[in-house]
């Protein structure tokens, strides 16, 4: 929903600009600014810089708009003038200049294989991560190193978690299910896989080709099946 809702607005932004630079019409010209700029602010928004996309509605939105509304009054209102015939030496222009941009800082449009973290996912000081999708409302607030990973909702990454995901020569992804606990410490050897529910504890090491299942308790150095949860998540019985 994200990317899409990234693009729509990335096309009305190259639409307002080449209507901008194209048209004779003062008028026109003014709400494809306008639309241009509102855009621009949408995509901060969507970039998670709401300050920024303030300042871009305070000050261009409003500002510039206000002058140009200005001018529009001073010049008598949108005068009848032939039309630019040939538009397309700047829509094409403008296509190519949109096109090298989108190449040149793909990293920062949003992620699509890189790294994106979902609504109310978290990560904290010292935390790395590398192509990882991180669900909503999980958490790695400590010096953690999450690389090739797909991680559920509502888990928990615990303090110096490491995702071990290369093997010297090839590199391997590790899935986290939803609502899992992490204990501090721990390294997982990709690839692996973490059931829904389950639990590692401090300093486990977990091995390659790894499976917990679900509501699985992992512990040790190399880490072993424990015990099953039980309960609500997170008040096992001792």
């Amino acid at each position: 929903m994200r990317d899409l809702a990234f693009w729509a607005l990335a096309v009305l932004v190259l639409g307002g600009g080449i209507t901008v630079v194209s048209t004779r019409s003062l008028f026109r010209a003014t709400f494809a600014l306008a639309a241009t700029l509102l855009a621009t602010a949408g995509l901060y928004a969507l970039l998670r810089a709401p300050l920024l996309a303030a300042v871009q509605i305070i000050l261009y939105t409003g500002g510039i708009l206000t002058l140009a509304v200005f001018a529009l009054v001073v010049a008598g209102g949108d005068r009848d003038e032939p039309r630019w015939r040939r538009p397309w030496p700047a829509a094409i222009a403008a296509a190519s200049v949109f096109a090298v941009l989108a190449r040149a800082f793909g990293g920062a449009l949003p992620p699509v294989a890189g790294t994106g973290l979902e609504d109310g996912a978290e990560i904290g000081n010292f935390v790395e991560a590398k192509k990882t999708r991180v669900g909503a409302g999980t958490k790695a607030k400590h010096l953690t190193y999450l690389g090739d990973a797909v991680i559920g909702q509502n888990a928990n990454i615990g303090a110096g978690t490491i995702t071990a995901n290369y093997d010297g020569v090839h590199k391997h992804e590790t899935r986290i299910g939803d609502r899992a606990f992490i204990g501090s410490g721990t390294v997982i050897v990709a690839p692996s896989r973490l059931g829904n529910d389950s639990m590692t504890g401090a300093g486990a090491i977990v091995t390659r080709n790894s499976a917990i299942g679900d509501r699985e308790i992992w512990v040790g150095v190399p880490a072993k099946l424990l015990k099953s949860r039980t309960g609500l998540p997170g008040k096992e019985k001792a």
